[in-house]
């Protein structure tokens, strides 16, 4: 895991906080590690887990179903007192009170009971106490690992003692006097605070139970805080810090407890030297971080002064005259071109003058994106060696990985199954195990807003009003995808690790992950009425001439082969795809024909520079039109070579026939940017030639069209024949 991008700094990060070398006067950080589904957070816990959890006092929660913050914290305190060797074991009086107080089961008698029952021994206390009760629940709902389940219910068991001990005036009187005036249940005396502590938590009001909440949260931190640091006659300082590795703190549970440990770590503002509580928090969330924690690094590899990660340049700007830094949020970085090829083994797709296509194949499908290089990798290297990757996608998941990939549904394809991986909160699955085509509004909302380039609000809606579907806006249906980090803002960086792949784009408008891009595109081409409907309403709104790129984007994705082709297409028959469409394709090449055309009249003689200035602008904005239009999405796949597909779209080669030249180097280019179509590349010589073709036709400005094919000529030789 350390060699993955980015990932070896952040265990680098971990390591040095949870040495202890010092008391902190200041808390230790959240680590909010932030990233779309499958950028690697949970396995990166994982690491963390099994490198220091057994060197250090750990707990390793997954938030995903947590019913509450009590929940949490009982569980969190469990795996924290778990002995490590070297490491003085914690007490957590304060919490272990609280807990025993809201475990306390009411027989109908009220504060008298309550009052016997946190007096009681262990062995009375269990008569009224639902503690074991709670245990078995929190350790199946937070902790998927039996390993962990195991574990935290053997400690309960052996420390129930601890938990349910009774009181002691003399030895918790400063406990409970903590309780009585520090606390957000402060007031009265005695057990007065513990029985409204318990109230609260019971009661239908969602104030009370926040500060129900803040309590627990409060009482964890601050016996940190004073039981950590703690060093007597009979101990010495610990040598590790404890930390708290919390998965999917999207939920809301997980939400409002990274909001508590903030308002209850700010609260205690400056503590004049006293030491601060060591828990270092490391947290997993697939949404943008609050403004409160701040803007996140972007670990790279040539990390500049101002994005290290790093404990020792967090230590040095931590001092007790700045204010608190409470937050340390990291951005899960893409994976780099060495990564991705370290992880591909497979060499299907064969290796031409050191290039591993292989890699640039996975590459170009997954986007450096952790989990589905690291699933497509995997494939790759097992498939049948009949297996075509041009079909990927729609291939059932092979036996021998449905282990490897949690997948025990013979039925489950490959496209399935990253779709499940990127949008799991946004889909309905059917019993069976498969997904619901017709139940997922938003996961069709969020195909079709990203069916246009720029993600145009109002166009989108127009697409989705033409489609009939109410269900989902346009606007919930973008913001859902900037939740879950596939959607990057303009200024935002998040998973654009390539600073080539940036460059590419404008700042000015909302970038899509290109694995989300292509997961949606592959679920609505799995609907032909969608697919078409959806590029309608995008040809029908898109009616301004200034949009004409545009419209004709979309009449190029509604195109379809007559039948000798769609027969091989992968479900067309049972689809009902009909050779209905050329007449798209036929509007598309007029249209780049007729731009083409429109292009300065040639003089010669004196105004010949002038002239050529100008027809290199309009070549140029020749070639941005024709770039947009070709970005159009298709549903087309094929056994046949590449090329003779195109020859049955567009025809066959006529060097000296603009329109024909025109419309096979439109088709080639379309065909050629969709990887699962061509995945070797077979289409750069056809590409290079019509470019060539088209310069040298007359009247033609050649210089900007040649540069155009050099770099297809560039491509040939790696991929060769």
């Amino acid at each position: 895991m350390g060699r993955l991008y980015g990932r070896g700094k952040v265990i680098d990060f971990v390591e040095a906080a949870l040495k202890y070398d010092r008391p902190l006067t200041r808390p230790m950080p959240i680590l909010l590690l932030v990233g779309p589904r499958g950028s690697g957070g949970s396995a990166l816990l994982a690491g963390l887990w099994e490198e220091f959890g057994y060197d250090a006092p750990c707990a390793r929660l997954d938030l995903a179903d947590a019913e509450e913050v009590a929940d949490v914290m009982l569980t969190a305190m469990q795996g924290l007192l778990r002995h490590v060797w070297g490491v003085r074991q914690l007490r957590f009086p304060r919490l272990r009170l609280a807990v025993k107080a809201l475990s306390f089961d009411d027989d109908g008698h009220g504060r008298v009971a309550f009052d016997r029952y946190m007096r009681a021994g262990e062995r009375t206390a269990k008569t009224r106490s639902t503690l074991q009760d709670w245990v078995d629940r929190v350790s199946r709902l937070l902790l998927r690992s039996p390993e962990q389940q195991l574990i935290v219910t053997i400690v309960a068991r052996l420390l129930g003692w601890t938990l349910l001990s009774g009181i002691d005036r003399h030895r918790d009187r400063i406990i409970l006097r903590w309780f009585t005036e520090e606390s957000d249940v402060a007031g009265g005396s005695g057990f007065d605070p513990l029985w409204r502590l318990y109230r609260w938590q019971h009661e239908n009001d969602e104030d009370k139970r926040y500060r129900a909440d803040k309590t627990l949260c409060d009482a964890f931190l601050t016996d940190m805080r004073t039981d950590y640091n703690d060093v007597g006659i009979w101990h010495d300082r610990r040598t590790r810090n404890p930390a708290l590795y919390l998965d999917n703190t999207d939920s809301r549970i997980g939400r409002r407890l990274l909001g508590l440990l903030e308002e209850c770590r700010r609260k205690g503002g400056d503590l004049d030297g006293k030491p601060a509580d060591p828990l270092l928090v490391a947290a997993v969330q697939h949404r943008p971080p609050s403004p409160e924690a701040g803007t996140p690094i972007r670990v790279t590899k040539d990390e500049t002064e101002e994005e290290k990660l790093s404990f020792t340049e967090w230590r040095r700007t931590v001092n007790a005259a700045g204010p608190l830094i409470l937050w340390y949020p990291v951005y899960l970085s893409a994976l780099d071109d060495s990564d991705v090829t370290t992880m591909v083994s497979s060499r299907r797709l064969g290796i031409g003058d050191g290039m591993h296509r292989d890699a640039d194949f996975v590459r170009e499908l997954a986007s450096a994106h952790p989990e589905a290089t690291a699933r497509l990798a995997s494939l790759l290297h097992k498939l049948s060696p009949s297996a075509d990757p041009r079909l990927l996608l729609d291939q059932r998941i092979p036996p021998v990985l449905r282990d490897e990939w949690q997948a025990h549904r013979a039925s489950t394809t490959v496209g399935d199954y990253l779709l499940k991986q990127a949008f799991a909160d946004d889909l309905r699955m059917l019993p069976d195990g498969s997904i619901d085509a017709d139940g997922n509004a938003m996961l069709d909302a969020m195909a079709v807003v990203a069916a246009t380039p720029g993600f145009r609000l109002g166009a989108s809606q127009a697409a989705l009003n033409f489609l009939e579907w109410n269900a989902v806006t346009a606007v919930a249906a973008r913001d859902r995808l900037t939740q879950t980090l596939w959607l990057a803002r303009p200024g935002e960086t998040m998973w654009l690790a390539e600073p080539e792949w940036r460059a590419e784009h404008d700042d000015d408008e909302p970038r899509l992950h290109p694995l989300a891009a292509l997961l949606l595109r592959h679920w609505l081409a799995r609907s032909p009425d969608k697919w078409t409907g959806a590029h309608e309403g995008y040809v029908v709104h898109y009616s301004d001439p200034d949009e004409a790129a545009l419209r004709h984007h979309h009449k190029l994705a509604l195109v379809v082969p007559d039948a000798r082709w769609t027969g091989a297409m992968p479900g067309a028959r049972e689809a009902g795809i009909e050779p209905s469409r050329m007449d798209q394709l036929t509007d598309v090449i007029t249209f780049l024909d007729q731009e083409r055309e429109c292009g300065p009249d040639r003089e010669q003689g004196p105004g010949r520079d002038r002239d050529r200035e100008s027809g290199d602008s309009h070549t140029r904005d020749w070639l941005d039109v024709l770039d947009t239009v070709v970005a159009a999405p298709n549903r087309l796949r094929t056994t046949h070579h590449p090329e003779v597909f195109v020859r049955a779209l567009a025809g066959p080669e006529e060097p000296g026939n603009r329109r024909q030249v025109i419309a096979r180097l439109a088709v080639a280019r379309w065909l050629f940017n969709d990887k699962l179509f061509d995945p070797t590349c077979q289409l750069k010589r056809l590409i290079a030639d019509e470019y060539q073709h088209l310069a040298q036709l007359p009247g033609s400005d050649g210089d900007l069209l040649l540069e155009e094919e050099a770099k297809y000529r560039e491509i040939q030789p790696d991929w060769g024949n």
